[in-house]
């Protein structure tokens, strides 16, 4: 007996169908109410630091203001055209530019030693300095009019002051024989020899800029500009400071007075010399009543500096009532002495003994 095969659901009845329950379609999740959030921006190792990723949050190299001025100073960008320009310039180019050159200086020599001549000869100079302004590169041009159809024409209406200007100098141009030139009359003469003048120096300007050399003379001019400029402001600096660190001389410029003057021959380096007497001393008026908080001496340096000991700084405010404000006994190069701060109108250096009294300065703040 074959065994029994079970019904599938294709054998099965309709009423078995309808027992058979109908698959349920899950719903979507359905977010909750409130403001949607958006996903967190992704950070990369190049975004800026507290920047985000995205199309322009890569750095981009910025230069320091110190970097550009050293740019600006040495002229980097144009020294490297000129140099680049240079060597782009081949043998034939330079000599034709030298050519070119030599015919222009020929002709504008003319023109400013006889003003009154005729153009033609100038202009037949003219003629030949276009012709091999435009075949710099030595290539060979049957005519000078098959040269200005083969330059730019942008270029050529600049330099001669626009388009009628150039088909003037064309027509010109275009007769090569100077008896061609010679039967023009003199004012057109003159007039064209002119154009021609300007035509070819715009047309030199231009070829011969930006040259290395040119460049390098700016660039050493533009350097010591600003090394003179930087000296200028390091001495100034320099003298802010010491006038920080180091307070006005209030003796400057104050009229003094010694007890005596040696009538002898003495070293310019000195600022007074008394002669050999007893308590020789070296007065100072401050003009007015000032508050005086110290003096700094300088001794004779080339000999007899044991003169001045024993020295006594003296203050007064009449000049007939002194104070004794510092002592020295010792022998001294430069001595400076803080005192109390004292109101004073005169200040006097004295040596109480027999001796004479020679100092080379006398600073008192």
């Amino acid at each position: 007996m074959s065994p029994e095969i079970p019904k599938t659901n294709l054998d099965a009845s309709p009423a078995d169908h309808a027992s058979i329950p109908e698959p349920v379609a899950t719903p979507a999740p359905v977010a909750a109410a409130g403001p949607v959030v958006p996903e967190p921006p992704t950070l990369t190792p190049d975004s800026p630091a507290g920047g985000l990723a995205g199309p322009d949050s890569h750095p981009h190299p910025r230069e320091s203001a110190w970097g550009r001025f050293a740019t600006w100073v040495l002229m980097l960008g144009p020294v490297a055209q000129a140099r680049e320009e240079d060597a782009r310039t081949g043998p034939a180019r330079k000599v034709a530019l030298a050519r070119a050159r030599s015919y222009a200086d020929a002709a504008d020599w003319i023109l400013q030693s006889s003003p009154e001549a005729p153009g033609a000869p100038a202009l037949t100079l003219y003629r030949e300095a276009i012709f091999w302004l435009l075949t710099p590169d030595g290539s060979t041009r049957e005519t000078i009019v098959a040269a200005l159809d083969a330059a730019p024409r942008a270029q050529l209406e600049d330099a001669a002051g626009g388009s009628a200007n150039l088909a003037k100098l064309r027509a010109t141009l275009a007769m090569r024989a100077f008896l061609a030139s010679a039967t023009l009359p003199e004012k057109e003469q003159v007039a064209m020899a002119a154009l021609a003048r300007r035509f070819v120096h715009a047309l030199l300007a231009s070829a011969e800029a930006p040259t290395l050399r040119r460049v390098l003379v700016r660039r050493r001019w533009r350097v010591g500009l600003v090394l003179a400029a930087l000296t200028g402001m390091l001495a100034a600096l320099v003298a802010l400071i010491v006038a920080i660190i180091e307070p006005s001389d209030l003796a400057r410029g104050k009229p003094w007075k010694t007890s005596s003057t040696l009538h002898a021959l003495f070293p310019n380096t000195l600022m007074f010399h008394t002669d050999t007497e007893m308590n020789p001393w070296f007065e100072i008026d401050l003009g007015k009543p000032t508050v005086v908080r110290a003096v700094r001496l300088k001794n004779r340096t080339d000999c007899c500096f044991e003169n001045a000991r024993p020295l006594l700084v003296e203050v007064s405010l009449d000049e007939a009532n002194w104070q004794e404000v510092a002592h020295l006994d010792s022998v001294f190069t430069v001595w400076t002495v803080g005192i109390k701060p004292t109101t004073v109108r005169f200040v006097r250096l004295r040596v109480p003994r027999f001796t004479a009294l020679h100092l080379e300065e006398v600073k008192v703040f």
